[in-house]
């Protein structure tokens, strides 16, 4: 079984030879800072030209040599640009839809600034009068195509694919997330207009970039924090009604031009919206953060049985970056034994790796999946 069938079996929810193991495929949240990858790569005493996978999250395109080494079954497709290029500055503008971000002392970033933040009373008119981007401005297809083209003859990994931020994230830069909640309430009609045009050009960005990888994509995840730590973003009414329709729409877009396995990251406490995720069509959730309220294992399980696909699972909280590799190897044996039982299970760290995590962590990680994956 190669790394690629082992992967689309765990998404078929059967058991392959071991459970797949993930570092990197999708930039957003199964990664590693760029500081963190570059200390780890300093402590195997290995020199390489470092990449950043993800601006605005700060992560790096995990190399072959690594997917190798620690017997990774997936790669990331997304365009890269090397360190030397963006040059970590203090703040910098996410052009396609104009949000200035911050980096702080951890060497992550966090948007400060979106251009409909300072509004008080925000209308439609405030939409109509934005420049909003193309399609290829928000994503390059030509590059996508080049990336997935030469990852498929290079490899037998499975192809991940980071789609855009999804609306309710996207709406949140731009607007700021008090201004974004208000508005739910307060100003109902900018609200859904904001989401209805992210939405369309969220569509049309990926049409594009589906239109590039072809059938060389084997995942697609997208991106949209639904959680808080102890509860969910926002009431599940108001989802239901005003979010999910739209992103049903997203959902079906892709399987309109694409037979790859659908994937959502939604950190935090989303328990509620389980039974939405799978009635939109996802495939997989991701990052299932344990210590959120009502994410353990056990409720998850519960809850969606055999229709989800489970992604990550390994705590990024306390266990990785303050446990021993005893306590990691435990943490991930754990795991294994209860997402990965029945197979549907993709390990990952629950999130990305940042600079807190020592690498002899990360190293117990990957060789306990190893060891205690296998069927």
């Amino acid at each position: 079984m190669n790394r690629r069938e082992r992967v689309l079996r765990a998404f078929n929810r059967q058991k392959p030879d071991r459970v797949p193991i993930d570092f990197g495929s999708f930039p957003g949240s199964t990664s590693i800072n760029v500081q963190a990858y570059q200390s780890f790569l300093d402590f195997l005493g290995i020199k390489k030209e470092v990449r950043i996978a993800n601006i605005t999250m700060f992560t790096a395109e995990v190399d072959n040599e690594i997917l190798d080494r620690f017997n990774i079954d997936t790669k990331s497709i997304k365009p890269s640009i090397p360190l030397a290029e963006f040059n970590a500055p203090e703040e910098f503008n996410f052009k396609p839809f104009d949000v200035r971000w911050r980096r702080s002392t951890d060497y992550t970033y966090a948007p400060v600034e979106g251009p409909f933040q300072k509004i008080t009373n925000p209308s439609v008119d405030d939409l109509k009068n934005f420049k909003w981007p193309l399609p290829c401005e928000v994503e390059d297809p030509v590059e996508w195509k080049a990336n997935a083209a030469k990852a498929r003859a290079e490899t037998d990994r499975a192809l991940v694919g980071r789609l855009p931020p999804g609306i309710v994230t996207l709406a949140q830069y731009q607007r700021g997330f008090e201004g974004w909640a208000m508005d739910l309430v307060l100003n109902q009609k900018f609200s859904d207009a904001h989401h209805e045009k992210i939405c369309q050009i969220w569509i049309e960005t990926v049409e594009g970039i589906l239109d590039g990888v072809a059938g060389n994509a084997d995942i697609l995840m997208f991106g949209d924090d639904l959680g808080l730590q102890d509860q969910p973003m926002l009431n599940p009414k108001v989802f239901r009604k005003r979010i999910k329709p739209l992103m049903k729409q997203m959902v079906d877009s892709i399987r309109k031009k694409s037979k790859a396995k659908i994937a959502l990251h939604s950190c935090g406490s989303v328990y509620e919206f389980i039974e939405d995720f799978i009635e939109i069509g996802i495939d997989a959730l991701n990052p299932l953060q344990a210590n959120a309220k009502n994410m353990q294992p056990e409720k998850i399980i519960e809850r969606a049985g055999n229709r989800l696909v489970f992604w990550g699972g390994i705590d990024t909280h306390v266990v990785l970056p303050m446990g021993k590799p005893q306590d990691v190897r435990d943490e991930v044996k754990r795991k294994i034994e209860m997402f990965g039982k029945d197979g549907g299970y993709i390990l990952s760290a629950d999130h990305n790796i940042l600079v807190d995590v020592p690498p002899e962590n990360l190293i117990a990680m990957f060789e306990a999946a190893y060891e205690f994956g296998k069927y």
